[in-house]
């Protein structure tokens, strides 16, 4: 199954299939929502970056330590610490060199 949209309502997050139907119904004190692909979704919470599969179970944790949230594309996403911009994998494992920002 994957993600089409993740819309707000009220206090909570609506997750929708490929087909525009709601599959997912998560709490907004989960935290704030950042991004999505069609494969996992990130929401932000205190100083931490939760990714979440497309069943909206939780699959990692990252420390806001690693940088600012970016973007989010495919499978990974892109932090920006300094003059740098570092990108993971929806696990939070960092994948290949930092590239400086331009």
């Amino acid at each position: 199954m994957a993600i089409s949209s993740i819309e707000r309502r009220g206090s909570f997050y609506d997750l929708f299939d490929e087909r525009g139907r709601k599959f997912k119904t998560m709490a907004d004190t989960a935290g704030e929502l950042l991004g999505w692909s069609s494969t996992f979704f990130i929401l932000f919470r205190g100083s931490f970056y939760y990714m979440f599969n497309e069943f909206g179970e939780r699959i990692a944790t990252l420390s806001s330590s690693f940088g600012t949230f970016v973007s989010i594309t495919g499978d990974d996403f892109i932090l920006r610490k300094g003059p740098y911009l570092y990108t993971f994998d929806k696990f939070g494992k960092r994948m290949g060199s930092p590239r400086p920002v331009r």
